[in-house]
């Protein structure tokens, strides 16, 4: 993490990390997220500190990239069922119970958000507002397969969701 502040008007956040995770295929399972921010206190303005009713006043915007897990543990392995009540040979058999995928990585979340803080008359009235924007993408999607194969479906980074809007907060 980083993080700077100048004169208390100006800020800037930035973040790094890699995360690992044992449900991915062996190609995937590392994965580098981040974000960062920036920010404007204009309350702290020359010109704004001569309006004694304006407790704060900042201006504020990021954007990121976050990781999702949220599947089955072994949905990028195959696994297979012994048959311990049959016999050939003298040998156990197998048979699977279902198809993994190896390819399997993590889901992404783009995030970016725009907002504004406002805090009047020693803050009797508090006004939050934000815009923001989520898209997902790689986001885990059932693949139907032919029924000869001996599967109905497996699961892979195909489908992407895009949601949208504004969050208002009043307070008095």
């Amino acid at each position: 993490n980083l993080n700077y502040t100048y004169d208390n008007r100006y800020f800037a956040d930035f973040s790094v990390r890699a995360d690992a995770s044992s449900r991915f295929g062996a190609d995937k399972r590392w994965a580098g997220f981040w974000s960062a921010g920036v920010g404007y206190n204009l309350h702290n303005e020359v010109f704004l500190k001569k309006l004694e009713w304006v407790s704060l006043l900042r201006l504020r915007a990021s954007y990121g990239v976050t990781g999702g897990q949220n599947f089955n543990p072994y949905q990028a392995m195959t696994t297979y069922k012994y048959l311990t009540g049959e016999r050939y040979h003298h040998t156990v058999g197998a048979e699977v119970m279902a198809l993994g995928n190896e390819k399997l990585g993590w889901q992404r979340t783009l995030q970016q958000n725009y907002g504004v803080d406002i805090d009047l008359w020693d803050e009797r009235i508090n006004f939050t507002g934000n815009y923001y924007i989520k898209l997902s993408k790689d986001v885990l999607t059932s693949v139907t397969l032919p029924p000869s194969l001996g599967f109905s479906s497996y699961m892979d980074n195909l489908g992407e969701v895009k949601n949208y809007g504004y969050e208002l907060n009043l307070r008095v």
